[in-house]
């Protein structure tokens, strides 16, 4: 059994929703008990999939700020002036987002890697980091999956009126990474990608349909028609909320996905619906030439030429 803490184990939340989920899911995998699992929200980039994306997908009970008073156990805020009291300190640091001093953080080696220092941590302590490997909560995962709220009922009906044009025939999920600024930083996968995966789903591709799910719709549906033909994408999720999208994602038992941590986590959700054994097609290596990514061995990676980067 885990020791009492004197402290909370928190995470600081970095980059947007699928990275936060990542950064959610380790923190939760210490957590003494059922409490929620605190975040410090405030260095999340705001917009769509930023800052309050976290709360919107997860229910209230499983997710909670930390409080300013641990924020000051925590030393992110800085060192009270002379002269000066700690709210006035406290009502600084907010205002101004001043950096971090006299921190009590954890920082990870490798985002990809499983780091076995967590296992000995106690709070009080900031997890920092991104924590992209799924051996950090696998023993949590029914927990995890449970903390995400119900799909809605604009995620419902969206899959409705999917399986109703769908007409029988197989759905799968496709999701690419085309913004425009992603092909400058070496994020954009290759088409022959998307062949390869195409080849190796367990039916014919000329028997699925498709819904496209990404960053960018006018990219994103350019691309999968003109590697899926007309006739076989039947929608995209691009009109759904942040969490709409990723509970739309969801529902699909056979999914490509791209190299973002948010598609990474509609097809999780997915596979821990139908018990790990949903049918999952996912890029290696992830970005860079020599990273492998966040993706499980149960996942069929699909091997693809790519140039250095040093971006995530």
């Amino acid at each position: 059994m885990r020791p009492t803490i004197d402290g909370p184990i928190a995470a600081s939340l970095k980059g947007r929703l699928g990275n936060q989920l990542f950064q959610f899911a380790a923190a939760l995998s210490l957590q003494p008990d059922d409490r929620p699992v605190p975040v410090d929200s405030r260095w999340a980039p705001p917009g769509s999939g930023g800052r309050g994306s976290l709360f919107a997908c997860l229910r209230r009970e499983a997710v909670r700020e930390l409080s300013q008073s641990e924020l000051v156990l925590l030393g992110q805020v800085p060192r009270l002036l002379r002269g000066s009291s700690r709210i006035e300190r406290l009502r600084a640091a907010a205002a101004r987002r001043l950096p971090i001093i006299d921190s009590r953080i954890f920082t990870e080696r490798s985002p990809f890697s499983y780091d076995s220092r967590v296992l000995a941590l106690r709070g009080p302590i900031l997890l920092s980091g991104y924590f992209q490997n799924e051996q950090y909560f696998r023993d949590v995962r029914a927990k995890l999956r449970s903390a995400f709220r119900p799909a809605s009922t604009a995620a419902r009906a969206w899959w409705m009126e999917l399986e109703r044009r769908a007409a029988g025939r197989r759905l799968v999920a496709v999701a690419f990474r085309d913004a425009p600024d992603y092909a400058a930083l070496g994020w954009v996968l290759p088409d022959h990608y998307y062949r390869a995966a195409l080849t190796a789903l367990s039916v014919e591709p000329g028997e699925c349909v498709f819904a496209v799910f990404g960053d960018s719709y006018s990219h994103n549906m350019a691309r999968a028609i003109s590697l899926l033909g007309e006739d076989l994408v039947l929608a995209s999720a691009h009109g759904l909320s942040v969490p709409d999208q990723l509970s739309a994602q969801s529902m699909f038992d056979t999914q490509i996905i791209a190299n973002s941590t948010f598609s990474w986590w509609g097809a999780w959700l997915a596979d821990a619906d139908r018990g790990f054994t949903a049918e999952i097609v996912a890029p290696a290596p992830w970005v860079g030439a020599d990273d492998e990514g966040p993706v499980p061995a149960r996942w069929r990676a699909i091997r693809r030429t790519v140039g250095p980067s040093a971006c995530r």
